[in-house]
């Protein structure tokens, strides 16, 4: 199918939907000024992707009302697509990740509002398609951006852990819509397999993909750690704290010392089940980790910190989403399970003698 194929734009009269039409679309002069803005590649794919399921549910959404952000990639940055090959459908998925609810256009100084990170803001988008996100309760996922003020001394609001860095251009107010140039098509977040894939976190990935240590499913079949986390059927939901390569180096020889399940519960240990905690979520409730541990959180002047029983990680970097979850990188190994554990939140997993001081 070819997702350039024009469909013909049907008006609104008065906001609302003209019913002898097959699809509710946008109104017409909606369309005009993004095209009269430069955004043309996106405005032939708009009324492109109208016949999808996708797209109409979207679209649908839209013409509700106004409380909503697109963040559209410029005429160049659609270049990183093959729209020409392209299902009609995956592009309609792919946009639906461009578009937030909620109108984050400031008024007052004509451009997106956004926090000074390290701060950010996390907002919901569209895409909440069971194919793409597995997170709690059905929510869709999340898109992150804050403002980089050490940019060639330059604010620039930057869309966060994207492949390649991705920044916003420029702000409109389209017919009450906020309109925000990016210049990079948005990657829908990936499963943790793939949010792994990096030089700091391989000791993980290779400890959590090893089919020496596994773990324990609601049907009792017994996977692979990495299994559990990406597989469709499992975790719906979740917040790990991965430790970094120098973490593992920090714990020597005693993780090579301990058994096959002693390192399921140290790894379960890291992993909140059925909560996708992101940065602004950091309180002090006291969540269970998968293996029954307590997990708590402290901020000071040095940094926020995840504590786990005894132990204390720093975390160094945070918000990395994942299909059905987030992941935030810490200094430590959380190895503490020496206090009495909570029930715990998770799906497989599993917590019994063996937690108590097993280092």
């Amino acid at each position: 199918m070819h997702v350039l194929r024009k469909f013909g734009l049907f008006a609104i009269a008065s906001g609302l939907l003209v019913h002898a039409q097959p699809y509710p679309v946008l109104d017409d002069a909606i369309i005009n000024e993004i095209n009269a803005i430069g955004l043309t590649t996106f405005a032939s794919l708009f009324p492109a992707i109208l016949g999808t399921k996708t797209g109409f549910s979207l679209t649908n959404r839209l013409t509700i009302g106004t409380n909503s952000s697109l963040f559209i990639p410029s005429n160049d940055a659609f270049k990183e697509l093959s729209l020409d090959t392209m299902d009609d459908e995956l592009a309609a998925k792919i946009i639906s990740y461009h578009i937030v609810q909620g109108n984050y256009y400031c008024n007052d100084t004509k451009n997106i509002l956004a926090e000074d990170l390290p701060k950010t803001t996390i907002a919901r988008t569209l895409l909440d398609d069971p194919d793409y996100v597995q997170l709690q309760k059905n929510l869709s996922q999340v898109l992150i951006w804050g403002r980089n003020k050490e940019v060639n001394g330059k604010p620039v609001v930057e869309l966060l852990h994207q492949p390649s860095t991705t920044t916003v251009l420029a702000s409109h107010l389209v017919q009450g819509y906020a309109i925000f140039v990016i210049d990079h098509v948005l990657t829908i977040p990936p499963k943790l397999s793939s949010v792994l894939d990096t030089p700091e976190t391989s000791k993980l990935k290779d400890i959590v993909g090893s089919s020496k240590f596994h773990t324990t499913t609601p049907d009792r079949k017994s996977i692979r750690i990495l299994e559990f986390f990406d597989g469709r059927d499992y975790l719906h939901g979740f917040t790990l704290f991965a430790p970094n390569n120098a973490a593992f180096d920090q714990l020597g020889q005693q993780f090579s010392e301990l058994s096959p399940e002693n390192v399921t519960l140290l790894l379960l240990n890291h992993a909140i089940n059925r909560e996708t905690l992101y940065s602004t979520d950091f309180a002090k409730s006291i969540y269970p980790s998968i293996s029954g541990q307590a997990t708590q959180f402290i901020s000071n002047s040095s940094g926020t910190f995840v504590v786990s029983g005894e132990v204390t990680a720093k975390i160094l970097s945070t918000d990395r989403l994942v299909k059905n979850g987030v992941m935030h990188l810490i200094d430590t190994v959380l190895t503490d399970f020496s206090q009495p554990p909570l029930k715990a939140a998770g799906e497989g997993g599993f917590c019994d003698d063996a937690c108590d001081d097993f280092f």
